[in-house]
């Protein structure tokens, strides 16, 4: 109970196991070089902090146990590159849901916390490059229809032209459909400035 003004407001049971958990802890773990660098880029990425990323990576109670099963399968675990010749102690601040789920999923997989940690990041890498090259992939498919029904449209804007400019060369409907043609061309160059060189696409400003 909490009282407030000599009332009582009841919380719900597990309130305190909630506000627990979200408190952090500093902990260290043995990582490789390469897991290391991969935590630098993707808080730099995505403008976030290291324990904001550790905590959407290692909240998922799924996203943990299906690395810590990875961890004793040696095929996957090839794939993610998974070297560690080269290792660095880290010291990080997450929260303590996290490092009680790591926890947890090392002991009941009987592997060791900073394996299951560094197949973590791993994956966690390894599944946004491989979103992100399937997403270049749409958009690459997407600029060449955009291409063609820009050509397309501009054809329909010779067509408009050749039965509307005689009777008024700022007909309503030419000015229309010119400024529909300008969209589509801003959204163009748009999408190849995001594939050419990473800049993301703002609808706003298009």
């Amino acid at each position: 109970m909490i009282k407030k003004n000599k009332e009582s407001i009841s919380l719900p049971r597990q309130s305190s196991s909630i506000l627990t958990g979200k408190k952090s802890s500093r902990t260290t773990f043995k990582i490789s070089k390469a897991a290391n660098d991969m935590i630098t880029s993707l808080t730099k990425s995505h403008n976030l902090k290291p324990k904001e990323l550790l905590d959407i990576i290692c909240e998922n109670e799924n996203f943990v146990q299906q690395s810590a099963e990875t961890v004793s399968n040696p095929e996957i675990v090839s794939k993610l590159g998974n070297k560690y010749n080269q290792t660095v102690r880290k010291s990080l601040v997450i929260s303590n849901k996290a490092l009680k789920l790591l926890n947890k999923a090392a002991k009941e997989n009987k592997i060791p916390r900073d394996h299951l940690f560094e197949t973590l990041i791993r994956l966690f890498s390894w599944q946004l490059e491989k979103q992100a090259k399937e997403q270049k992939e749409a958009h690459e498919r997407a600029e060449k229809i955009i291409n063609n029904f820009w050509a397309h449209a501009e054809k329909v804007e010779s067509d408009l032209k050749s039965i509307l400019s005689e009777f008024d060369e700022d007909d309503p409907i030419l000015e229309s459909f010119g400024m529909i043609i300008v969209q589509i061309m801003n959204l163009s160059t748009a999408i190849e400035d995001e594939l050419r060189n990473g800049t993301p696409i703002d609808p706003w400003n298009i």
